[in-house]
């Protein structure tokens, strides 16, 4: 919801006023390298992430489930909600490289283009947090398992 919130305000502010996101000189100095330098810091530290969240996830399997198969189920529910994050982060970089591409392909962008390159520069960087915070939520749900449940497990991984 949010991001369908914001992809709608970057919309109208660039079809209506594109002045408020194109002459910004924060954005202007911010939607560059500097984006894909945050982005890239956080598809590299999450992807790690994301593989520690697989280790985690079979050693609660092993650890915690009687029925194997129940808990290996319940464990790739979780693997591919996390895994499709992963993929998520990955095309968003793509994403961001491809608008600043856009950008520097004029040599005076035109105040839409730039209105909307930084306008969805915004809102790569937004879903990049959301999905970063759904992410750690499940590292969170994963640690709170093996602490307070160290011989019994829950029936689901809760994802």
């Amino acid at each position: 919801m949010a991001v369908i919130a914001m992809i709608t305000v970057a919309l109208c502010a660039t079809f209506s006023t594109p002045e408020f996101f194109a002459k910004n000189t924060f954005l202007s100095s911010f939607i560059t390298f500097e984006l894909l330098n945050i982005l890239a810091v956080i598809l590299t530290v999450t992807l790690a992430s994301i593989a520690n969240i697989h280790l985690s996830l079979n050693k609660i399997v092993r650890a915690v489930f009687k029925d194997r198969a129940k808990g290996t189920e319940a464990a790739n529910r979780v693997r591919r909600e996390i895994n499709q994050n992963g993929w998520l982060l990955f095309w968003l970089f793509i994403a961001a490289c491809g608008l600043l591409f856009f950008k520097g392909a004029y040599e005076t962008p035109p105040v839409f283009v730039l209105s909307f390159v930084h306008s969805f520069g915004l809102v790569l960087l937004l879903t990049n947090m959301l999905v970063l915070c759904d992410i750690y939520q499940v590292i969170y749900q994963i640690v709170n398992m093996e602490t307070h449940h160290p011989s019994a497990g829950p029936t689901d991984f809760g994802a």
